[in-house]
């Protein structure tokens, strides 16, 4: 038995790291390239030559990439787009003041979701207590803030 007796096992073996390497990396691109060694490795048993292996792994990939790939992009995207968490998950959530806040002192304090945070006004005014504001951005562990 030759060399191109076990290419089979090649394709299959190329076929498994290209699958895995895919968990590490995302975009389906490295599962589309998989797919089609899977698919080359099981046209490599019926004992094709090199050439047609490599045709029909060309054949397959641009199959992938034109009916798997955008399948799984579709599908394994959230629903409603991304959702922003921890302190980013604030912005735009309307808040009270409960300090005030005075750019020139550099003080200034609001309370949202039951959390007392540092807080700035976006165009340096000044913002007294009991005021609603909102969220408009956020700088180191400060949120910056606009009157409602």
């Amino acid at each position: 038995m030759g060399f191109l007796a076990y290419f089979w096992f090649y394709w299959l073996i190329g076929a498994i790291v290209l699958m895995l390497l895919e968990l590490l990396f995302s975009g389906f691109v490295l599962l589309c390239f998989g797919f089609a060694a899977l698919l080359t490795s099981l046209i490599s048993l019926l004992g094709i030559g090199v050439e047609l292996q490599l045709l029909s792994f060309i054949i397959f990939t641009v199959i992938a990439f034109v009916t798997i790939r955008p399948f799984f992009l579709r599908h394994m995207a959230p629903k409603g787009g991304l959702v922003e968490t921890n302190v980013y998950a604030l912005i735009g959530m309307v808040c009270r003041v409960i300090e005030d806040i005075d750019p020139d002192a550099h003080t200034g304090r609001v309370k949202v979701r039951g959390e007392e945070w540092g807080a700035m006004s976006h165009n340096a005014q000044k913002i007294p207590a009991g005021s609603k504001v909102k969220v408009l951005n956020i700088s180191g562990n400060k949120l910056i803030v606009q009157p409602l």
